[in-house]
């Protein structure tokens, strides 16, 4: 059981750097005000936020791989870890 806890800690602490590898994106500098921008302005603004999304939602597909990846990696651990606990248990309980 103690294991189990300390992969879980080790999870936990390193959940932190996980995200190392994706950059958060700039958001647009400036967006207009409607009532009185020209429509250029409008248009170039538009174009802005639709590159903010696309990279907003790559930044959101590499934090989901990334947790992926490193659920992956603690998963089996901590498994293994519950088996050892559960036929550990088993054996204490038979010998009452």
């Amino acid at each position: 059981m103690k294991v189990f806890i300390a992969i879980a800690a080790t999870a936990v602490l390193s959940a932190g750097t996980a995200y190392a590898d994706c950059s958060y994106p700039t958001p647009p500098d400036h967006l207009p005000d409607g009532n009185t921008a020209t429509l250029q302005e409008m248009v170039d603004a538009q174009k802005a936020v639709k590159e903010y999304d696309k990279a907003i939602n790559a930044y959101v597909a590499c934090i989901q791989l990334e947790r992926n990846d490193a659920v992956t990696k603690v998963a089996p651990l901590a498994v293994t870890e519950l088996c050892s606990s559960a036929k550990v248990a088993a054996g204490d309980a038979g010998a009452e």
